[in-house]
C-alpha cells in the first residue's frame, strides 16, 4: 500500500517516473475527448424530433385585425 501512496501522490518529491507520465498524458488526452463525443452523442439524441400529444392537432391561424 505504500508503494501506490508513493507511486499516486509521490511522497518523496522525486520527478515522476515515464510511467506516470504517460498515464497522465493519456488521462489528458482520452478524458475530454470521450467527455465531448458522449455529450455530442446526447445532444444528437435529444435532437430527435418527437412529436408532443398536446401539439398533435394543427394550429389555428390567428385573425389579422383590419383597419
Amino acid at each position: 500500500m505504500d508503494n501506490v501512496m508513493q507511486f499516486l501522490f509521490n511522497t518523496n518529491h522525486e520527478q515522476p517516473s515515464i510511467l506516470v507520465w504517460v498515464l497522465l498524458i493519456v488521462i489528458a488526452v482520452v478524458i475530454p475527448n470521450y467527455v465531448r463525443y458522449r455529450m455530442e452523442q446526447k445532444r444528437s439524441n435529444d435532437s430527435v424530433p418527437t412529436q408532443n400529444p398536446a401539439r398533435s392537432a394543427p394550429r389555428k391561424k390567428k385573425r389579422s385585425k383590419k383597419r
